[in-house]
């Protein structure tokens, strides 16, 4: 899970100012941004975690596979796999964990792939 720091986030935005500008939240604002991190499971004084995503890249490096072998079994478009490469795209969420998974367990990322 994520970690969120209210702290980091009310430096950044003030509603109906825009980001970077000073001034103050509605009152009630930041006890509420404090409960929804609570509830999503996330400690609202942790400092942000912004770990850098795990690359196809390297992935592919530790697998031993050229793009094309990395691309074809898990049916993702070679062009895909070219344009994460050269960071030509924001992925999406869903993009971001599939190298996490691959990594972590290859076989099983394949075996689901064939099955579906």
């Amino acid at each position: 899970m994520r970690a969120f720091c209210v702290s980091h986030a009310i430096a950044d935005h003030v509603p109906g100012r825009g980001v970077g500008a000073v001034g103050k939240w509605p009152a009630g604002a930041i006890a509420e941004i404090r409960r929804h991190a609570i509830e999503d499971g996330g400690d609202p004084d942790a400092p942000p975690d912004f770990a850098p995503p795990l690359l196809h890249r390297a992935v592919r490096a530790k697998l031993g596979l050229s793009q094309t072998g990395f691309a074809t079994p898990l049916g993702v478009p070679i062009a895909t796999v070219r344009n994460r490469k050269q960071n030509r795209f924001a992925m999406e969420p869903a993009a971001r964990a599939l190298p996490k998974i691959i990594d972590r367990e290859p076989d099983a990322a394949l075996r689901a792939r064939r099955a579906a």
